[in-house]
């Protein structure tokens, strides 16, 4: 990671408020998962297990403290990654509850209207020098960049838009206030490592207990970079261990798509046939109660024998 080239970058895309996504290549930070985390947490063991996930917002990695796991390792192409994994810790370390909503929430948080208390000063002041010992440069680049534009510039043009309040909520350590304080003890003791990189480029050589792909495969339209991808990510698991191959949003009884391959159930399921595949269905973000059809989200997660 090149701290100084990803300053400079946010400094410019900042500076250039109308070339939003110009500068990292149309990828931004995701200030909270879309994905309900805890509709499939609990398929895998996490408590004293490696875990390699990816993870734009950093929540994957929360809820996985949240379950005691200690060896974790970050992934991401976008090296903004960490700085803001470490501003998130920070502030669930350093605030309460509801000031840690404020403060990281932006649409939805307030019902028909946008939060102007996004990335508000009075608590980066409260959570700065707890910043500045987790991690200097996430320090750095942060008081940078809110002592020289307004937060609200800063969270519309290097942060996704895209921010569901039933996702939010779905994460674990945001269920309720006793498991917000729970996790904030458990992120003081725990170390994290961080790859900038595809995973395409991580290196298989270095196994692990768990891997989450998150929703990367629903992005990659071509099957055989597809099941190349999965291939690798199998190759890294320990004996035993499991790889969350793809989230998937928005599923229906009936199976058919004309997205992603990995979409496509059928052939998936035929591409595995001898691997200890399975579909884990449950209410989705987009679930509504309401709807006889019932759209779920579901994850597909191989064991390795």
């Amino acid at each position: 990671m090149d701290f100084s080239n990803d300053l400079n970058k946010s400094i410019l895309a900042c500076s250039a408020y109308d070339e939003r996504k110009l500068y990292f290549g149309n990828i931004l930070v995701y200030p909270f998962t879309t994905e309900r985390i805890d509709g499939y947490i609990n398929e895998f063991e996490l408590e004293n297990r490696s875990l390699l996930t990816i993870g734009s917002s950093g929540d994957q990695v929360i809820n996985a403290v949240l379950h005691n796991c200690k060896d974790i390792t970050l992934y991401d192409i976008n090296p903004l990654s960490k700085y803001y994994y470490y501003l998130k810790c920070a502030a669930l370390i350093c605030l309460t509850y509801d000031e840690f909503l404020e403060f990281l929430r932006f649409r939805g948080y307030i019902e028909w209207r946008d939060n102007l208390n996004v990335f508000n000063l009075k608590s980066y002041n409260k959570l700065r020098d707890t910043l500045r010992l987790l991690d200097y440069e996430s320090f750095l680049y942060f008081d940078e960049l809110f002592n020289t534009f307004s937060n609200i510039t800063i969270r519309k043009v290097l942060f996704e838009y895209d921010e569901d309040k039933k996702a939010i909520i779905s994460n674990n350590y945001l269920n309720n206030n006793i498991l917000y304080e729970e996790v904030k003890q458990k992120l003081k003791n725990v170390k994290i490592k961080f790859i900038c990189a595809d995973i395409c480029d991580i290196d298989n050589s270095i196994k692990y207990d768990n891997i989450w792909l998150s929703n990367y495969l629903t992005w990659v339209a071509d099957k055989e970079k597809i099941l190349e991808i999965i291939d690798k990510a199998y190759d890294a698991l320990n004996k035993d261990g499991k790889l969350l191959v793809s989230y998937l949003y928005s599923i229906r009884k009936t199976y058919t798509y004309e997205c992603s391959p990995i979409y496509n159930l059928d052939e998936v399921y035929k591409y595995f046939s001898n691997y200890n595949l399975e579909f884990k269905e449950f209410d989705g973000v987009s679930y509504d109660s309401f709807d006889e059809n019932k759209w779920k989200d579901a994850v597909l997660i191989l064991k390795k024998s």
